[in-house]
């Protein structure tokens, strides 16, 4: 997970955003 976020942080981050965003929501 470590790797793949060193690797490309973009997705990860952008789907961490949408799963808070989500939560935060409902």
């Amino acid at each position: 997970m470590l790797q793949g976020l060193g690797r490309n942080p973009s997705p990860f981050l952008r789907l961490l955003r949408f799963h808070f965003f989500s939560a935060r929501r409902g």
